[in-house]
């Protein structure tokens, strides 16, 4: 599926991933860690993995949060691999100090990250190709 975004007398072509993480670089900028737990309290979870810019991806998964031991419906997924909850990983940043703009370093490895660099899975979603996945969109950015 291909967008169109116009600017001046060129049309330019972007596909759904850029156009999405074109909307979350503008998005993003008036978001605070409140406001996304809030959106995750009021089941807009949805909402607040796109004003993150976060990519859902139809993986499935069985494991729990890495840092709050729970099963959750949705896990995300850091570029290094380790794997938490949305919420439990806006606290964890939060209680860092790191500003939601810049970023971040992984709770466990300490490599650091960007919101745009995550995916999300599904419990009803393969896990098996995401490193596939993972380099493809790494390949796009």
């Amino acid at each position: 599926m291909m967008g169109m975004v116009l600017r001046g007398e060129m049309d330019c072509y972007f596909d759904e991933y850029t156009l999405k993480k074109l909307h979350a670089s503008t998005y993003i900028k008036n978001i605070s860690y409140g406001t996304l737990t809030n959106l995750i309290h009021n089941n807009q979870y949805q909402d607040a993995l796109d004003r993150l810019g976060i990519i859902s991806d139809n993986g499935n998964y069985n494991e729990p949060c890495q840092i709050c031991h729970i099963s959750h419906d949705t896990i995300i997924q850091l570029p290094c691999y380790h794997i938490a909850c949305l919420e439990t990983l806006l606290n964890f940043c939060n209680s860092h100090n790191y500003d939601i703009h810049n970023e971040k370093k992984c709770f466990d490895c300490q490599q650091p990250f960007n919101w745009s660099q995550c995916l999300a899975f599904s419990k009803s979603s393969p896990l098996n190709d995401r490193k596939e996945k993972r380099t493809r969109l790494c390949e796009l950015i």
